[in-house]
């Protein structure tokens, strides 16, 4: 797809923005992924679509995991199309597990993720309650990943219904 890359059930949008939260293909040590740079800029922003057939009509309790690459110290933090007890908020902020929060100039929550490897690739997660998917980010976005500064690289996002109440995904029935 054209200015994307998709799955059935997750789509990155490669161009949202125009040129401003552009991410390029790239390939680093041999793997394939995403680039997002953003020289000078304060921050930047991974763009994303949830496929219909994944999402549920209603409130859903969700696991994201983003399998990262920086290499120099960032701070970020992912903003969903959620419910905010009776608000739909399109930009629902969540940190990442055990990540340290750091406040910048604009007052917003990013955080430092602890188990980070300059230079190595990790894997933040990032539990969202109360998801609804309504498009309503730019672009007709469910998430987004901020960055700051805005280099970073993405090589894996996978997206998990997870059972209310707890952190781990619904187990099937035999």
């Amino acid at each position: 797809m054209e200015g994307s890359e998709s799955t059935e059930l997750l789509t990155h949008l490669a161009e949202t923005g125009g040129r401003d939260n552009a991410s390029i293909r790239e390939t680093l040590n041999g793997i394939p992924c995403r680039h997002l740079q953003r020289p000078g800029r304060y921050n930047g922003s991974l763009y994303f679509v949830v496929g219909s057939d994944f999402k549920t009509g209603g409130l859903m309790d969700l696991k994201v995991e983003i399998e990262y690459l920086v290499k120099k110290d960032a701070a970020f933090r992912l903003q969903f199309d959620g419910q905010d007890g009776l608000v739909h908020r399109s930009y629902q902020p969540v940190l990442a597990d055990g990540a340290s929060v750091l406040k910048f100039e604009t007052g917003a929550d990013y955080g430092k993720v602890a188990n980070a490897d300059l230079g190595r690739w990790s894997t933040a997660t990032f539990h969202l309650t109360n998801a609804v998917f309504l498009n309503s980010q730019k672009d007709g976005a469910d998430f987004r990943l901020e960055v700051v500064p805005p280099d970073i690289y993405v090589r894996r996002v996978t997206v998990t219904h997870v059972t209310p109440g707890t952190t781990e995904p619904p187990r099937s029935k035999n």
